[in-house]
């Protein structure tokens, strides 16, 4: 019960599906639970705070500037993967590992490059 005080719900469910397939035994790994709270859904409570910053801007209309453009692409992606691996072969594991790899690959470093040309112009 000590990772339940010490770790939203959702990222223990989360860290079940991305460990190894459904049926096959997990060996729970407090720091391992940690690093999904860190990489996952820290990442994610970054994207909805960055949105709620700039919802105004959001009903403007679509933008054509190289980032934009790029992170349509990678979600646009997504979506076709996770729908197709959901469809075909119903395979939890491989469609949460292709979300958390979005996560980190695209949410992560897409803020990191909005911040810069924010800044920078």
């Amino acid at each position: 019960w000590d990772v339940l005080q010490e770790n939203p719900a959702d990222a223990i469910r989360w860290y079940f599906y991305t460990v190894n397939d459904p049926g096959e035994n997990k060996n729970m790994d407090m720091q391992a639970v940690q690093t999904v709270v860190r990489k996952t859904f820290m990442i994610l409570d970054n994207v909805i705070t960055f949105y709620e910053m700039s919802k105004e801007v959001a009903h403007a209309p679509a933008s054509t500037h190289v980032l934009d453009t790029w992170l349509e692409m990678r979600t646009n992606a997504l979506v076709t993967t996770v729908t197709t691996n959901c469809a075909s072969d119903a395979n939890l594991t491989q469609v949460t590992v292709e979300i958390y790899h979005y996560f980190r690959q695209v949410l992560s470093s897409t803020s990191r490059k909005i911040t810069t040309v924010i800044y920078n112009g």
